[in-house]
């Protein structure tokens, strides 16, 4: 399972409020949000810890998050309005675009069942 990327609800919940985050997944989690239509933001934070495994992905994971703890308040306020435009282009996408597919193949799925229960009685 290591080699399959992997997303969970922790990875569409910054999504959904307009954050910005790291992804502590598989690899290749990030070119697999890309590969459903979202925007990373590898413009502004190293995502190539992405493509690492073991005790290397970790590391290099780490090596991003200390940088970014030594970012002012200014530095962190002035990319988040950068990142504004891929932040909403996420939670657009995700609330329009994806849900609409679920919500799509819930109801088929729903039809089906529904055709079962009636070819069963």
């Amino acid at each position: 399972w290591e080699h399959t990327p992997f997303l969970t609800e922790k990875t569409f919940k910054p999504i959904m409020f307009y954050q910005p985050f790291l992804l502590h997944s598989n690899p290749g989690s990030f070119d697999l949000l890309k590969d459903l239509g979202f925007e990373t933001f590898e413009k502004w934070i190293d995502q190539s810890y992405d493509q690492l495994f073991g005790r290397q992905r970790f590391e290099a994971m780490l090596r991003v998050i200390l940088d970014m703890s030594t970012w002012s308040i200014e530095k962190i306020n002035d990319l988040y309005k950068e990142m504004l435009p891929v932040l909403e282009h996420n939670h657009n996408h995700l609330t329009n675009t994806m849900l609409q597919c679920y919500n799509k193949e819930i109801i088929e799925i729903k039809e089906q069942i529904q055709t079962i229960i009636k070819d069963k009685v």
